[in-house]
């Protein structure tokens, strides 16, 4: 399973350094994203019962000082299948990891023992890494990578980019510790483990 893509986020952060994500392009095992889910929402299928469900935040932060990127709550995909994810960070299980939630249709309710296929929930890795970008306004673009490295642009064409917008970029949105672009990637255990924790 790979995937790659970029998000943007707002350019100010808030007190705790996380940034909204506003939008993402990319692609998971060739089927393209659809579009992010507004912040709040749910991914279809990702509800223990009626009453119980998992909503997005849709926030991001820098790597600095061993803080996680992504909360609790995430960020949700939607894909041109039909399908949905959800990104985010476990800080309830021991010990702590970065969860894929991934759901196919038909949507029902995750079963007590956790997803089952066709759904499921991966643990991996993920890091988002400031990168140039050639316009300022943007807050971060970032890749998501499962078992394979992201797609690179040039060194010329970055070295470019960043003569070009690292003056007006640092102008701007001081806070950002470089560019408000960034790259990162997502990859999965060699192993892939359902989390029973979430569910007891």
């Amino acid at each position: 399973m790979a995937a790659f893509g970029k998000l943007t986020t707002t350019r100010s952060p808030d007190a705790n350094g996380f940034y909204t994500i506003n939008s993402i392009t990319g692609e998971r095992n060739s089927i393209t994203v659809s579009g992010l889910m507004p912040t709040g929402s749910v991914a279809p299928g990702n509800c223990l019962d009626a009453s119980t469900c998992f909503a997005s935040d849709n926030l991001l932060r820098p790597l600095q000082g061993g803080r996680t990127q992504l909360s609790s709550n995430g960020f949700n995909v939607a894909y041109a299948n039909g399908t949905y994810a959800n990104y985010f960070f476990a800080s309830f299980l021991s010990p702590p990891a970065y969860l894929e939630f991934y759901s196919v249709p038909p949507f029902g309710f995750i079963p007590p023992g956790g997803p089952q296929p066709p759904d499921s929930e991966l643990t991996g890795t993920f890091q988002a890494t400031p990168i140039p970008g050639p316009l300022p306004v943007a807050g971060v673009l970032s890749g998501l990578g499962w078992a394979r490295q992201l797609r690179r642009r040039s060194a010329a064409a970055a070295a470019l980019q960043a003569r070009q917008g690292a003056a007006r970029i640092r102008q701007l949105n001081p806070r950002w510790p470089t560019q408000p672009d960034a790259r990162c990637r997502f990859r999965t255990s060699d192993i892939l483990r359902v989390k029973q924790a979430l569910y007891r």
